[in-house]
């Protein structure tokens, strides 16, 4: 079985919108995303859920479970704690008897320094990083130079 594995490091899903982790499944998850991306539109950690959400339909029929992990805002050492025995929660919950992969989804380096703690735990068989783009400046400098023009 496939484990889709979305890490929020800083735990802005906790934070910013109240919801408790892990969120195991595909529509608790789709639910998580939506608030988040609600609670506040910037946060790259919505885009995690909707691109783990993306993975999970395309690897559809095959058994695929998605889940989302989050850490601590305290630091790393909370954080990693806190990925570390939420995965296994996750892990025992969906317990099939059959070997879990996991390809982990994440936003950046910094949620990325857990893959460690995910690896001693579950066999990581890939790893999406997703980036979201910003067009800002170039908007910004369209803008201001439309102004002169």
């Amino acid at each position: 079985m496939l484990l889709i594995l979305c890490v929020d490091l800083d735990d802005d899903l906790g934070r910013k919108t109240g919801i408790k982790t892990p969120v195991i499944g595909r529509q608790a998850v789709e639910r998580a995303a939506l608030s988040l991306a609600i609670a506040d539109p910037t946060d790259s950690d919505g885009n995690v859920m909707f691109q783990g959400l993306q993975l999970y339909e395309k690897t559809l029929p095959d058994p695929v479970e998605i889940a989302v992990v989050t850490g601590s805002a305290r630091g790393d050492t909370a954080a990693g704690r806190k990925v570390g025995a939420e995965t296994e929660e996750v892990l025992n919950r969906m317990f099939s008897g059959e070997k879990v992969r996991t390809v982990v989804v994440t936003d950046g380096a910094q949620d990325e320094s857990v893959m460690p703690i995910i690896r001693s735990r579950v066999e990581i068989s890939g790893v999406h990083r997703v980036v979201v783009r910003q067009a800002e400046g170039l908007e910004s400098a369209y803008y201001t130079v439309k102004q002169f023009v």
